[in-house]
């Protein structure tokens, strides 16, 4: 199967111990374009220049603190899936097939951690 993208909108911080739980569109911190999502596992920038597994992905919602070491976090299994769980357009969109791929990769990598 070819990897479908979506555009990570309306997407809560997957980071566990994160207390802000507002929606956002997710951007590349580095070139300022939309972040996509695939049922591979993959994130992605809108050129291409940055992109990793989810589990390798560093997260920055704004409230990790200021200083370079506490703004970025990586989310865990529980996290993500929690976050994934409430993008309902997303989930709408990209369709129960994609959606249980996803999930099924999102096992795989962090049980690799």
């Amino acid at each position: 199967m070819s990897a479908k993208w979506y555009p990570l909108d309306n997407f809560i911080c997957p980071v566990k111990k994160c207390t802000d739980k507002t929606t956002g569109s997710w951007v590349c911190s580095s070139d300022r374009t939309r972040t996509y999502i695939s049922q591979t596992g993959y994130i992605r920038c809108g050129t291409w220049n940055h992109h990793d597994l989810i589990c390798n992905w560093g997260w920055n919602c704004g409230s990790h603190g200021n200083h370079s070491v506490d703004k970025y976090k990586k989310a865990d299994a529980q996290g993500f899936s929690f976050a994934l769980s409430q993008a309902v357009s997303l989930l709408g969109e990209a369709g129960s097939t994609w959606v249980a791929a996803l999930a099924n990769e999102i096992g795989n990598q962090f049980d690799r951690r």
